[in-house]
């Protein structure tokens, strides 16, 4: 879990034994035991050959938020659609909850 505070620049595996099973055979679904050895470091099927992975320290700031509604006043019941922009890629897992005039 990436906690505040932790940053990473080119994320990867340090050796192509990096994956243990720490004395467990891991099997797939027909009982066939895996091979755990990762590809070569810096090979194009590695981590860091595949993909550019960071870990950034600073928090995404929000740029832009857009309703899917005019202007106008609505009430309770009623669902407003927010698109929200940020300066960087964000995903999120679940719902977020926007706090309006309000605290959550």
């Amino acid at each position: 879990m990436v906690k505040t505070g932790h940053s990473q620049n080119g994320l990867d595996y340090s050796s192509i034994n990096s994956l243990l099973a720490n004395d467990y055979l891991v099997k797939d679904a027909f009982g066939r035991i895996l091979n755990l050895e990762l590809p070569a470091l810096e090979s194009k099927s590695s981590l860091s050959g595949s993909k550019s992975i960071s870990i950034s320290n600073s928090r995404p700031i929000v740029q832009m938020i857009v309703a899917d509604l005019p202007t106008g006043e609505y009430g309770a019941g009623e669902e407003v659609n927010f698109v929200v922009s940020f300066d960087r890629e964000v995903s999120a897992s679940s719902r977020l909850l926007l706090c309006l005039f309000s605290t959550c």
